[in-house]
């Protein structure tokens, strides 16, 4: 069973922040490309982590009655 944690989406976006940053001092192409995809790879993370709570959310919810 899926266990949300808040915070784990902010978290990835963060460490990507955190990639995208060290990717802009970095001089040579192909490790800046490697950190930029590191980077959209956490985004993606981050996407899921929010798609799995919104539906574990859902399935907590009672249904309203009629």
């Amino acid at each position: 069973m899926y266990d949300p944690r808040p915070d784990k989406a902010a978290d990835y976006r963060e460490q990507a922040e955190t990639i995208r940053s060290m990717a802009r001092q970095v001089s040579l192409n192909e490790p800046r490309h490697k950190l930029l995809e590191a980077a959209r790879d956490l985004e993606v993370l981050a996407k899921e982590e929010e798609r799995k709570a919104r539906q574990a959310s859902t399935r907590s919810d009672p249904e309203p009655k009629a």
